[in-house]
């Protein structure tokens, strides 16, 4: 069984689904499982899928996604006792800059969306708001910013936040670019933007992560209040 499938949580509508703890943390700790989930979108769950989301305890889901991304496909998360935060990562990034790549997408994010993902990361410092999902479409780059800093100010090696980002692709190559082709107009996604929405190189999130410095800072800078960085760490790490 491959690492992907080892880590991945089935959920009936998903293709990128898995939890986020599990990984090693410096002074010999680890992740809590079943707390920090990491998932793409679910606009598609079902009946099933619903009871399996309640069956895992999640308190809260965190959407990343821009606001036409949610009325083209929100969250059907039905009646579930579940606290739904929208919270745009890409919140505060000037309209008129556009990237025109996927790592020019990722520094925009470090350079100008920095109270936005300090925003993320202390609303899953919030009391009673574990566990939680995080996610946007793919749950690739949002996605994987966000659960790369939580993981960093965590103390998890860059190895294997390199190795969870890279998971990513493997899940998605099961049926989710045939997806995005059905449920969009034809012509609105490139075989080149489809393959930037696949494409998980460990590299870019490590030049990422390298822009941000160390994440403490970078968040303490951005606003998020330093009891939020102890109580998510007193969460997440056993």
């Amino acid at each position: 069984m491959t690492a992907a499938a080892t880590r991945r949580l089935p959920l009936p509508g998903t293709y990128n689904v898995r939890d986020a703890g599990g990984y090693a943390t410096a002074g010999g700790g680890a992740v809590r499982t079943g707390l920090l989930i990491r998932a793409d979108g679910l606009a598609d769950l079902d009946d099933e899928g619903r009871a399996r989301l309640a069956a895992l305890g999640v308190r809260t889901v965190i959407d990343l996604r821009e606001a036409v991304e949610l009325e083209i496909a929100p969250d059907a998360l039905g009646d579930l006792p579940i606290t739904y935060r929208h919270l745009p990562a890409f919140a505060g990034l000037d309209a008129a800059e556009r990237p025109t790549s996927l790592a020019e997408a990722y520094d925009l994010m470090v350079d100008q969306c920095g109270d936005a993902l300090a925003g993320i990361v202390g609303a899953l410092a919030e009391p009673d708001a574990l566990p939680a999902v995080v996610h946007c479409t793919a749950g690739k780059d949002r996605t994987g910013t966000v659960i790369a800093i939580v993981h960093a100010l965590l103390g998890v090696s860059a190895a294997d936040i390199e190795h969870d980002y890279a998971l990513t692709a493997e899940n998605l190559s099961t049926g989710f670019a045939d997806k995005i082709r059905a449920t969009m107009p034809p012509g609105e996604h490139t075989d080149a933007m489809l393959k930037d929405m696949l494409d998980c190189p460990p590299e870019l999130i490590r030049a990422t992560l390298a822009r941000i410095g160390d994440v403490e800072t970078y968040l303490l800078a951005h606003g998020l209040d330093p009891a939020a960085i102890t109580r998510l760490r007193a969460a997440l790490i056993a």
